[in-house]
């Protein structure tokens, strides 16, 4: 837990600087860098809450979580979704993931269809089901995508 402390100390220092935090958590600088170096092994909580407060969202859950935002391209977002499908394990991590982080926004978002694997709609569907529900859902500002028409799709629609 005190490596935890120390990480968010040296984040807010690293992003705010020394004498800025400092003067923030009310302490004096030289116990902020006690803090820091590990010389006092007592770090108050209220000292570390202030400290969060001066981090983004983003910073904290790099430090607590380990996890670390990245720019990623549509190969690697693609590559992650085909794993979800093909690893089990993996893809109850992944929707587990998704969400904790999105899941009031998905339930906001989709609150009209409800997608399960028990519906006739399939979790990743075909083509020419994506370009159906493109035609239908145009002009409804939901859903917006220009597939290129397969040619076993049918035309009618």
């Amino acid at each position: 837990m005190i490596v935890k402390k120390i990480q968010i100390l040296k984040k807010a220092v690293e992003k705010e600087g020394l004498s800025y935090t400092a003067k923030k958590l009310g302490i004096d600088r030289s116990t902020l860098n006690r803090y820091i170096n590990g010389k006092i092994q007592r770090i108050p909580n209220d000292i570390i809450e202030k400290a969060a407060e001066l981090l983004t969202i983003e910073e904290l859950s790099d430090i607590i979580y380990g996890f670390r935002t990245v720019e990623i391209d549509p190969t690697t977002a693609l590559s992650v979704i085909i794993k979800a499908v093909r690893d089990e394990g993996f893809r109850n991590f992944f929707i587990s993931l998704i969400w904790q982080y999105l899941g009031v926004g998905l339930s906001l978002r989709f609150r009209e269809f409800v997608f399960n694997l028990s519906s006739s709609f399939p979790l990743f569907p075909s083509p020419c089901r994506l370009r159906e529900l493109n035609h239908s859902l145009q002009g409804h500002g939901e859903f917006h995508w220009a597939p290129s028409s397969p040619s076993h799709c049918s035309s009618s629609s």
